[in-house]
């Protein structure tokens, strides 16, 4: 996964080597051939990621097993568990990767200093479907019940105490820039929250298993398990690797302002050396485009 991220920062030039060397597992490769490295890097990710998966899913399969030879409730318990980690992981994948993209988007509309309609148009979108997805993650906090063990592990034991209510407004063409201020307080807030709750779903999980691991070799029979977690039914889900799509280059006319690249700095150069369009160049920044910090209120 290192790896993957230090190539895809070299093919997007996010990152440059001090040296203006790119090396590969020991080789120096050509700019031109990290799209191969990156497939191989890949293929190996996915392998290793399908042995780990089995060994998982052999483990979970093992002691699930050793909760149904001891009943009294065990089986429901780690199932229980289990959906909560699940939720858990999901829930903080989906919110992180959607600020991501967030994140991304003020970038690329911040790149030139300007704004058009239809980057600002793009920006509310984006900044909608955080808000979505933190707003839905708030509502589950009524439909999620915590099992005495797992809550023992929280800071607060009532899992909607380890957050603020939800406050945070659509963004619109009002509020945008006291919203993007203020977002990633919420953001941040949250994924702290989710991230303690999946360590202490899969520190219930583990613990238990191991309990039922050790009486099954002493033949013993268990206490009944504690009453299981509840987790919300309708949430969303997001896959390692299938995240949303982020805009890495710049389209033209951002390069052409940023001087972004070989071509648009040249041209850059050229329309800056002439009067004619040195003047189109002025009328249209100042009359087309509108200032970002006038749009965003910072």
């Amino acid at each position: 996964m290192k790896e993957r991220g230090l190539l895809k920062a070299l093919r997007d030039r996010h990152f440059e080597p001090v040296d203006g060397v790119i090396r590969f597992r020991g080789e120096v490769i050509k700019r031109g051939h990290i799209g191969e490295a990156l497939e191989t890097v890949e293929a190996d990710l996915s392998a290793s990621n399908q042995i780990l998966a089995e060994h998982d899913r052999k483990c979970r399969m093992y002691y699930r097993s050793l909760a149904r030879e001891q009943g009294r409730g065990w089986p429901g318990y780690l199932e229980g568990l289990l959906k909560l980690v699940h939720y858990a992981d999901h829930s903080l994948r989906n919110l992180v990767d959607a600020h991501t993209l967030f994140q991304n988007t003020l970038g690329v509309v911040l790149a030139d200093g300007s704004v058009s309609n239809s980057e600002r148009t793009r920006l509310l979108h984006d900044g909608g479907v955080i808000h979505r997805v933190l707003g839905k993650i708030h509502r589950h906090s009524d439909q999620l019940i915590l099992d005495s063990r797992t809550a023992g592990f929280l800071e607060k034991p009532r899992w909607k105490d380890n957050f603020e209510e939800f406050r945070l407004p659509s963004p619109n063409d009002e509020n945008l820039g006291d919203w993007v201020n203020a977002l990633p307080g919420w953001v941040g807030e949250m994924a702290s929250a989710l991230d303690e709750l999946r360590t202490a779903a899969l520190e219930s999980l583990l613990e238990s298993e191991a309990l039922l691991d050790k009486a099954s070799h002493a033949s013993e029979t268990m206490d009944p398990a504690p009453p299981p977690p509840r987790s919300p039914e309708d949430y969303d889900t997001l896959i390692e690797g299938k995240g949303r799509d982020l805009q890495t280059k710049l389209k033209f006319w951002d390069s052409f302002q940023t001087a972004s690249g070989i071509g648009p700095a040249t041209l850059r150069f050229l329309v800056a050396g002439s009067i004619v369009w040195g003047a189109i160049w002025l009328t249209f920044s100042e009359g087309s485009l509108v200032a970002l910090r006038g749009v965003l209120g910072i």
